[in-house]
């Protein structure tokens, strides 16, 4: 009976806390926008109802994060007929999809108890980057987060389990497709180590998670092969790969160089005639960390509770420097040090069957972390990764009843963090207080920005819907205004919507899609004045045929179909 109420209790605490954040999300999801990013992520399923199709008209190298979102567009459009206010919409769908996430992922952890509550409404809390958007960031961290927990929850005796958790984990798949190399990779190693070990059972489980992955990657394949064709796909590969924007940062040198920046950037506090370098802090408190790490490697049983008090104590002091001293309320930083906790707990435990779930765990956030290695957002998209591992550690963490307390209180603040961040943080604007003016028009109709910004954004719908565009035309957009498309019926004509500038590499780029895709040639472009002179668009225009009309702040050239 006392069992029985101690869970009714646990059970309405999650739901008190879901209720007050998701009731907190539909109130903030109103405010700024994701500058280029969030309205590219729109582009790609826009595309896809006007009948391009993915992997040959779409080059952007993180595109098969639409095979989720084109279902989502085309009822958008079925039911709404038109792009007006799309922006918010999906803000509303993303709140919907994640609590429905928290919710499954409560169901399979409620048996930890108190603590399964609190890392579900950390992870539902936590938006990667603060864009409330369906995305390959967001859609790849549920997936993670879903595999994750299958895999820690699963019973040896339920195949299904892992088979649930290879689908997930395809999922992420389509997120971030190197992850297949490296997948394949971890398979051969584990499945040697099997072998080698005679792990009947764990050769079962690694075939069972395979075949999910199988499962979840028939019908990309169908559509591949069918929608899109064998020839079209192996064509294309090369020039997705060939993204500028998506090289990683060179050598490994250099691209560890630019990691550990991120991590231990610089910086310089003065506080009155105190002068603190965050620089050094941060180092001592990674080397302590270190230390943590030694000793439990030498005696994991002795000083148990100081050990793993004192590495959650590290993780919020790494996570307090990022807060007020590094990035303010950058989000993505203040989850990560319990990662770090994580190892503690991982050379901590002493039960060998939770020691190989948390080396699960770790392996499921390497993999994904390891895709992001050829993005340029290097620790800001690494922490994604290692969102559910950072969880896993909290849960883990809760456990330990001699540790509780301090960890609790831990745990606590790092809520007050996020919070924090998710209240005053809007990607790339000011806090929501700030954002007064509310858009009345285009995509981006019911969202608050700011004054200068709103104007920006009127201006250039209301120029864009000046133009002479029909369904039929084929339209080049030449700017990094990412919402544009979205604003007209034109058929977007263009290797992506998200280009790295316009410059000499994109009109190379350009030149090769139309090379491969001819029927794609342009009849229209819009340019935005602010990317080239006049003198060039004239000669090009009339190098090409087309007509130009000038407006304040842009260009819009014109031919006959």
């Amino acid at each position: 009976m006392k069992e029985q109420k101690s869970l009714i209790r646990e059970y309405a605490l999650f739901l008190i806390g879901m209720i007050c954040i998701t009731i907190f999300s539909f109130w903030k999801c109103r405010y700024g926008l994701g500058n280029n990013d969030e309205p590219f992520y729109l582009t790609i399923p826009y595309r896809m109802t006007q009948g391009d199709k993915l992997f040959f008209h779409e080059w952007h190298v993180s595109q098969a994060a639409a095979f989720f979102l084109f279902p989502l567009m085309k009822i958008y459009l079925l039911i709404f007929k038109n792009t007006v206010g799309i922006i918010i919409h999906f803000r509303y769908i993303y709140i919907c999809v994640n609590a429905i996430v928290t919710m499954f992922a409560y169901r399979r952890l409620k048996k930890y108890g108190l603590s399964a509550g609190v890392v579900c409404i950390l992870y539902f809390l936590f938006v990667p980057f603060n864009i409330m958007a369906l995305s390959y960031n967001s859609i790849g961290l549920a997936s993670n987060f879903l595999c994750t927990v299958f895999l820690l929850t699963a019973d040896e005796k339920k195949k299904t389990d892992y088979i649930i958790a290879g689908i997930f984990f395809a999922m992420m798949v389509l997120c971030q497709p190197i992850l297949s190399l490296i997948f394949c990779i971890e398979v051969a190693i584990a499945m040697i180590y099997a072998k080698f070990k005679k792990k009947k059972l764990m050769i079962q489980e690694i075939l069972y998670f395979f075949t999910g992955c199988v499962i979840a990657a028939i019908p990309v394949v169908m559509y591949l092969v069918i929608k899109v064709g064998v020839t079209n796909v192996l064509a294309v590969i090369p020039q997705i790969l060939n993204d500028p924007e998506h090289t990683g940062a060179g050598d490994i040198r250099s691209l560890c160089h630019n990691i550990v920046r991120f991590y231990i950037p610089e910086k310089q506090i003065i506080i009155g005639k105190l002068s603190f370098n965050v620089k050094v802090i941060l180092k001592m408190l990674y080397c302590l960390f270190g230390v943590i790490w030694i000793s439990a490697i030498i005696d994991r049983k002795t000083r148990r509770k100081a050990k793993i008090a004192i590495s959650a104590m590290l993780a919020i002091g790494i996570s307090s420097c990022y807060l007020i001293f590094i990035q303010n309320s950058y989000i993505n930083f203040l989850l990560f040090p319990w990662v770090l906790h994580s190892i503690t707990m991982f050379l901590m435990e002493t039960d060998k069957n939770v020691r190989k779930k948390i080396g699960i765990v770790w392996m499921i956030g390497f993999s994904h972390a390891a895709a992001f290695l050829g993005s340029n957002q290097y620790g800001y998209v690494f922490n994604i990764a290692f969102i559910p591992t950072s969880l896993i550690s909290i849960l883990l963490s809760l456990r330990e009843k001699e540790s509780r307390k301090i960890t609790g209180i831990c745990v606590f603040v790092t809520f007050i963090f996020l919070s924090y961040a998710r209240i005053e943080h809007v990607f790339w604007q000011t806090p929501p207080q700030t954002l007064t003016e509310q858009c009345s028009d285009g995509s981006v109709k019911g969202l608050y920005v700011s004054e200068e910004t709103k104007e920006f954004y009127e201006k250039q719908i209301e120029d864009i819907r000046k133009k002479n565009i029909d369904k039929n035309d084929k339209i080049l957009f030449l700017t990094n205004n990412t919402f544009l498309p979205l604003e007209v019926n034109g058929s977007i004509a263009q290797y992506s919507c998200w280009l790295s500038g316009v410059n000499e590499n994109t009109f190379k780029r350009l030149e090769t899609y139309y090379t491969m895709i001819p029927e794609k040639i342009p009849n229209k472009v819009y340019i935005g004045k602010e990317y080239v002179d006049k003198q060039t668009i004239i000669e090009w225009a009339e190098q090409n045929g087309f007509h130009i009309e000038e407006s304040e702040i842009s260009y819009f050239l014109e031919k006959d179909i």
